[in-house]
């Protein structure tokens, strides 16, 4: 356990907790969270060795306890993770948990929304089980258990994927999409995004890209995978931090508080004629609307803002036929907050 805030649970993938996984736990911790990093196999901090990481492989796919083959049932390892999750959300506080699977525990964050603290999953590359392309490592019965409260608490699922991971295809994605619906929101990055130094292990077990925001993430500017990590690090703070909506600094001199006023007035403007056009059931120019919402939210750094229009214009483009589930709620959380910055500027 580790950092100040509400809890997220980084669950490592196979072959444990490395030093890439570590150093995504940071970027959580840094971000505002607590984190809490169970060991479930490996040893601690070692590098991927290719003879070790081979072993370990090996001895996870047999265990009951991940339960590796066969869909249609959950792994019973995820009892445990969801009594860690009341037990992290005890300590830390905050409005709920948020936990990320990777690789073999991918599925592992969605099985945990049955524990009622859970509020944000996170699906990275989900691997399980190996034998079914399309399987899911989830019973039917939980899975509709899931699909309930997702609806009821107006929550969602964020998932990422490579598109060439021959361990994560496109079908299971797929199967996600068609038992989640609009409330599966799933990413699939390009195989020319990866990063291709990696360990022997990856290199000769993997073989393609696979692990979106450890291994073959490339920490720079403008690459996809490292606007994946940003994505879930918002998706963390929407969800579990919303007092950090407001986070801009106040203005340091009369120039800076006039020209934040500006912003703020041309904010509430677009927010406006976004409203105009949800009334008009015109879906294009709302999104368009949220889009430059964003676009000028980042500009300040105002990321609170920016991740409340990015959540609507998700919202907007989930159904282009029909507005999709929280539309209105998503925009009215937008609306608060724009009007919260102009009374506090």
């Amino acid at each position: 356990m580790s950092g100040k805030g509400p809890a997220v649970i980084v669950i490592p993938e196979v072959p444990g907790i490395s030093p890439h996984v570590a150093r995504f736990a940071r970027w959580v911790r840094e971000a505002g969270f607590t984190v809490y990093m169970p060991s479930l196999y490996g040893r601690d901090g070692e590098p991927v060795d290719l003879e070790i990481g081979q072993a370990i492989f090996k001895r996870v796919c047999i265990s009951a306890e991940f339960r590796a083959f066969g869909a249609g049932g959950s792994a019973p390892v995820t009892q445990w993770l969801r009594a860690l999750a009341r037990f992290a959300h005890e300590e830390s506080g905050g409005p709920g948990v948020g936990a990320i699977g990777m690789c073999f525990s991918g599925n592992f964050a969605l099985s945990m929304m049955l524990e009622p603290s859970m509020l944000a999953p996170v699906l990275a590359q989900p691997a399980l089980p190996l034998d079914d392309d399309a399987g899911l490592q989830i019973s039917p019965e939980e899975l509709t258990m899931v699909r309930q409260r997702l609806d009821k608490e107006d929550l969602t699922v964020m998932a990422y994927r490579f598109e060439g991971d021959r361990f994560c295809k496109s079908q299971r994605f797929a199967a996600y999409q068609q038992a989640l619906g609009d409330r599966f929101v799933g990413r699939a990055l390009p195989d020319s995004a990866a990063n291709p130094d990696m360990p022997e292990f990856f290199e000769k077990v993997v073989q393609t890209p696979h692990n979106v925001v450890t291994i073959h993430l490339i920490d720079e500017e403008g690459q996809p995978t490292r606007k994946a990590r940003d994505e879930i690090l918002e998706f963390f703070a929407r969800r579990l931090a919303p007092a950090a909506v407001n986070i801009n600094d106040d203005p340091q001199s009369e120039d800076d508080r006039e020209s934040a006023i500006i912003l703020y007035s041309e904010l509430i403007a677009e927010a406006q004629a976004l409203g105009a056009a949800l009334l008009e059931h015109d879906a294009d120019e709302a999104r368009f609307r949220a889009a430059l919402i964003g676009g000028l939210a980042r500009s300040r750094d105002l990321s609170g803002v920016a991740s409340l229009a990015d959540d609507l214009e998700r919202r907007l483009t989930l159904r282009r036929d029909r507005p999709a589930i929280g539309v209105g709620a998503s925009y009215e959380r937008l609306s608060r907050a724009l009007d919260q910055l102009l009374d506090d500027a």
